[in-house]
């Protein structure tokens, strides 16, 4: 199943802009998230999550902090489950 609404947010890499570009839900309510990354080794992306989108990022949930760079494209797949019809995501460079 794919959201009917994406909020995508980031910040340059230098492949070009910085983007989520495929989300999903999966059948046991993990999200799959798909973005355009730096493919320099070493690089690795922090994912944060939270259905509120005016709470600062900063109080935002962390369900990783050290996804490694899979190249130009990365796939990440959440370590826990999101049952809630509305959720955020970002994805920071550490």
């Amino acid at each position: 199943n794919m959201f009917r609404e994406i909020d995508i947010f980031g910040s340059p890499v230098s492949s070009g802009k910085f983007r989520i570009t495929k989300i999903v839900r999966n059948p046991d309510a993990t999200i799959t998230l798909t973005w355009n990354s730096n493919p320099a080794g070493g690089a690795t992306y922090k994912v944060l999550y939270n259905p509120d989108f005016s709470v600062p990022i900063s109080q935002w949930g962390d369900d990783n902090d050290g996804v490694p760079t899979q190249g130009e494209t990365t796939t990440y797949t959440t370590t826990s489950s999101y049952p809630e019809t509305r959720m955020f995501f970002a994805i920071l460079r550490n």
